[in-house]
């Protein structure tokens, strides 16, 4: 899979849980740009809109704070290159 965000190729993954490779549903977050996805029925990253995530926040507040929370700490530790 790789991420529609900055088109890096997923290539490992970190579970929540015993989960030895994602499945349909599953959440991701891009370690290289923070972009938040989900894995569709192929296992492909497609990244949530954001009425997906409104929805999401009203339906399951603390999997939306901790997605958003993530994903914020990944966007400020992310390493630019630097520039020549």
């Amino acid at each position: 899979a790789h991420c529609k965000g900055c088109m890096h190729v997923i290539d490992a993954h970190t579970a929540v849980g015993n989960a030895a490779q994602p499945n349909t549903g599953d959440l991701s977050i891009c370690a290289y740009c923070a972009k938040i996805s989900m894995f569709d029925p192929d296992l492909n990253l497609s990244p949530l809109t954001q009425k997906e995530l409104e929805q999401m926040k009203v339906e399951d507040f603390e999997t939306w704070r901790t997605l958003i929370r993530a994903s914020v700490l990944i966007a400020a530790n992310i390493k630019k290159p630097l520039k020549p």
